[in-house]
């Protein structure tokens, strides 16, 4: 079975080992342990076939090492994304399976600190290998801790600890001679530190000599999305000398690239080791035959009841150089104090967690949600080399090893929860690799290349993700080099998609599917290239969701042109919105089948409405092209919330949203290659249809839908985040090799999209329909629909909003009404800032204030050409409930309505101050935005 996404292979990988026990050095020699003792338990094979082949069960469940906490850093059966922080281009997890069938050479399940190797370059990504320690008693038989009489794991965001024992008393009592307890943590980029203490529980002194094993991985699966190797091939190659170890391997293309490559690796420990032994130096070895290296040190003292400590230092490096400048650098931070070190790393992490945004739930299940997104984007990011400008974020380490086209900038997304320089720097990033005719590559790498052999791009998400981040953008000031970089960059990105339109009618085309970034989706009629990807098969389709994104960034790119004060251009690219809007709305809209659909070339200048019933026919809802209620109407209740379509029905298993409506003929078929995008659930069509349900005023259900989608994301994996789900069973989806691999763990923008929706970022934007008298939640703004008139704007000076309740008390709809009430609470404490500005930006009002205790006051108002505008405090326990009454004015100042009110007595002399400041701030802005007069 072919592969979806083969990757190019350039690897030299180079670990420094080092070793230390305080106050008792001693020198490494190597003995070659016994043959690791087969286990009773377990799953024959290496359990890894009967693990995936069919099932979807949790990883937990599949384990056969006890485990908790979370994220699960498990080989194997959690695919992809390694531990790997502080932007590593490498990775480690535990492993928890027996390795290979032959009991001589099968990596037990319960050998101590049995953890897994990876590289995480753009060039070069796959499991290299595994290790494990055990210890000698005298130099001699038996082995300890290889395998352990038992062994325990627990997880935190920053690696992991671990339990074993040797030498259990009498059955029944679980006791041990030795307790050794191990831990991983990352230290710094490619660099880690492993922690073992050795506890002798017995009265007798103990004299034992720690041992390493190194050994090729022999299952039958890698979590490459293109293994580096073939499966006969040896980890450990060749051996050059005491400490180089020498692996080549190269990889297979089609529609990719080749490259040929090799990689080194360095072992080397403090003070020093004495001698390798090497088991399968060959480069390619018979089937079952595992290349292996030991390295063992002279034996070690240990008293009765004493313990003694060892730090193993890794570093890893595309080069031999920068391994060890990596061990080097994670040496000198432990040299003086290793326990204090990993200490310190731990703490970061505690406090980074506890300094985030808090999420707008108090339910446990989805605050563990919330710091498993968090955790997986900081450990997606990847760190500046090669060509890269600056910090870079891929899909999943090791499986998706690229800067996609849209995976990158929806991460930017969620990462701008977290750590705006993050955020931007991955905003910036793709600009910075724009191909000669403006495009986004598909798939970049850390040259700044395309990893394709072909030019392709993917959605233009960035559009959205800069309108999203707005906050953020504005805080740095108009003379932001970061908004000016970004609109330059899009202007050749915009002009790239304008040319796609072979038929002239105004619409923009996907060159094939691969390019929708929907791979395999019924939308094409492509056959398909391996198990999910469809390329080169219809090149006549105008797509209904590449037309909502592109409208989307030229509004975007409107607005920065007016923070620039470049007036004419952002009059252009607003005529541009509004002309690709009208495109949509007159030619994409299908009246038979209530919704927006693809348009297919027929021939003779005619074009037929795509036929597969896709989450696309929401795109023109979630990106407010459309301004029609009753459209919008349409779309809601005849397919998203249709039990047989988009909605599912808990009752029957099924669950929202799929990629195909669940009564389509197109739904997938698991006896079929085709799945990836033909049914399984994805975070962004997900997002799509919350944010479309709240924007037109469907919030119940958009509160339903987010409810539902987390309570399912936790009960498939508590210990991580997927990339795919299974509506029809809510469980793990399939991944992109084919079914029978889960999707990819702890998956970038399935984080980044948990992380808006649970901030209740899909609120920000709310459309009015005729006959609504009440709006609530996180909204930014509240627009009249179809007049397209905003009435309501919120601005707080950064991302997070405080939630309203606005309505019209006088028993008319908000778009009539004259008299209204405005209360605002930030229920989780998340606005820092010490203003808000409230904007009614189409009518003049009058504002008081209503607090608890019965009192009432005036309010200054800042006046406006057509409107008003003023900054309110929030609803607090402190203040209690303040509520505003907003009286809408007549242009000659008199009140409308019938009703009288008290009148406004003035403003306070804060107030006032206030409004001079802003129209002096107002006045000079203007004046930093005109063009400087040339002589």
């Amino acid at each position: 079975m072919f592969r979806l996404i083969r990757r190019l292979a350039l690897f030299f990988s180079v670990f420094f080992l080092q070793f230390e026990i305080p106050d008792l050095p001693f020198w490494f020699c190597p003995v070659l342990p016994p043959p690791l003792a087969a286990s009773s338990q377990g799953i024959s094979g290496g359990g890894l076939p009967s693990a995936w082949a069919g099932s979807q069960d949790r990883p937990q469940d599949l384990s056969q090492v006890e485990i908790e906490g979370y994220p699960l850093y498990l080989e194997d059966l959690e695919v992809a994304s390694p531990l790997s922080d502080f932007g590593s281009h490498a990775g480690l997890k535990a492993s928890v399976l027996d390795d290979g069938s032959d009991p001589s050479t099968r990596i037990d399940h319960n050998n101590f600190m049995n953890m897994a190797h990876y590289a995480a370059w753009t060039d070069f990504a796959d499991q290299l290998d595994q290790s494990f320690f055990f210890f000698t008693q005298g130099g001699t038989a038996p082995v300890l801790l290889a395998p352990a009489d038992w062994r325990k794991i627990k997880f935190y965001p920053w690696g992991w600890e671990e339990t074993a024992c040797a030498g259990s008393r009498p059955a029944g009592n679980l006791s041990c001679d030795v307790l050794a307890e191990g831990s991983v943590v990352t230290l710094d980029t490619d660099v880690f530190l492993v922690q073992l203490r050795l506890h002798n529980l017995s009265a007798q002194n103990l004299s034992l000599a720690p041992g390493l094993t190194l050994q090729r991985d022999s299952d039958q699966f890698s979590e490459a999305s293109i293994p580096l190797r073939d499966q006969s091939a040896a980890a450990v190659a060749s051996f050059d000398g005491q400490d180089l170890v020498i692996s080549r391997h190269s990889t297979r293309g089609s529609v990719f690239r080749v490259i040929r490559s090799s990689f080194g690796r360095q072992l080397a420990s403090d003070p020093g080791i004495y001698r390798f032994q090497l088991r399968g130096i060959n480069f390619l070895l018979p089937a079952g035959i595992r290349g292996t290296a030991w390295v063992e040190g002279n034996p070690v003292a240990i008293p009765g009841v004493e313990m003694r400590e060892f730090y193993w230092v890794v570093g890893f490096g595309l080069a031999e150089a920068e391994a060890r400048d990596a061990a080097d650098r994670g040496w000198d931070m432990v040299a003086e104090n290793p326990r204090r070190a990993q200490t310190e790393k731990i703490q970061e992490w505690e406090e980074r967690l506890s300094e985030i945004r808090n999420p707008h739930t108090e339910n446990g299940r989805f605050l563990q949600i919330y710091r498993l997104a968090a955790t997986a984007l900081r450990m997606n990011l990847y760190s500046p080399r090669a060509n890269m400008p600056a910090w870079g974020s891929v899909p999943g380490k090791v499986h998706f090893n690229h800067f996609f086209g849209w995976d990158t900038p929806l991460q930017a997304l969620g990462q701008g929860e977290l750590n705006w320089e993050e955020a931007r720097d991955n905003l910036l990033l793709q600009f910075a690799g724009l191909g000669q005719d403006g495009q986004v590559p598909t798939m970049m790498t850390d040259k700044m290349e395309s990893n394709l052999s072909f030019g392709s791009s993917q959605p233009p998400v960035q559009g959205f993700v800069i309108s999203e981040s707005f906050p953020d953008l504005r805080a740095e000031g108009k003379e932001s080099r970061t908004l000016r970089k970004l609109y330059e960059g899009s202007k050749p990105y915009l002009d790239f998609w304008r040319k796609r339109d072979q038929d002239g009618d105004g619409l923009p085309e996907y060159k094939d599917a691969l390019e929708t970034g929907w791979d395999d989706t019924p939308r094409y009629e492509c056959p398909l290239l391996g198990t999910n990807l469809c390329y080169q098969a219809r090149r006549d389709i105008d797509a209904v969701d590449l037309a909502s994104w592109i409208y989307r960034y030229y509004l975007a790119m409107a607005e920065i042109a007016g923070i620039f004060g470049e007036e004419k251009e952002a009059g252009v690219y607003q005529a541009e919105a509004r002309d690709l809007a009208g495109r949509i709305e007159n030619l994409m809209w299908d009246p038979s089948r209530s919704g927006y659909f693809d348009l297919q070339d027929e021939g003779n200048g005619t074009h037929g409405f795509g036929r597969a019933l896709t989450p696309a026919l929401a795109w023109p809802l979630f990106l407010g092209v459309t301004r029609d209620p009753d459209r919008a109407r349409e779309v809601i209740e005849t397919h998203l919330l249709n039990p047989e379509e988009f909605w599912g029905d808990p009752a029957r298993s099924r669950f929202p949203v799929p990629s195909v409506a669940f009564n389509d003929s197109t739904y997938y078929d698991l006896v079929q290659d085709g799945y990836y995008w033909q049914g399984q659930i994805w975070m962004i069509p997900v997002y799509v249809v919350m944010t479309s349900l709240f924007r037109y005023g469907y919030a119940e259900e958009a509160e339903l839908l987010k409810t539902r989608v987390l309570e399912m994301m936790f009960n498939a994996d508590p210990g991580g985040i997927h990339e795919t789900y299974n509506a029809r069973t809510g469980k793990v989806g399939w991944g992109s090799s084919g079914p029978g691999e889960p999707s990819v763990f702890q998956f970038g923008w399935s984080s980044a999209l948990s992380l808006e929706i649970l901030l209740d970022r899909y609120q920000r934007e709310r459309f009015i329909r005729p006959g609504e008298s009440e709006i609530s939640g996180y909204i930014g703004e509240a627009t009249l629909i179809p007049e397209n008139q905003v009435i309501l704007s919120i601005y707080t000076g950064q991302r997070d909003l405080p939630r309203i309740d606005f309505r019209e008390e006088t028993g008319r709809d908000l778009a009539s009404g004259w008299y209204f009430t405005l209360t605002l609470e930030d229920p989780y404490g998340n606005l820092t800032g010490n203003w808000i500005l409230v904007r009614l930006p189409n009518f003049p009002a009058r504002v008081w204030a209503d607090h608890y205790d019965g009192t009432s006051e005036a309010i200054g108002v800042i006046p406006g050409e057509k409107g008003a505008a003023f900054f309110p405090r929030l609803t607090t326990p402190d203040t209690g409930v303040i509520r505003y009454r907003i009286q809408k004015i007549n242009y000659a100042g008199s009140a409308t309505g019938c009703r009288q009110f008290p009148a406004d007595r003035g403003a306070s002399l804060e107030m006032l101050l206030v409004v001079l400041i802003l129209f002096m701030f107002r006045i000079t802005a203007r004046k930093k935005a005109q063009p400087r007069k040339t002589r």
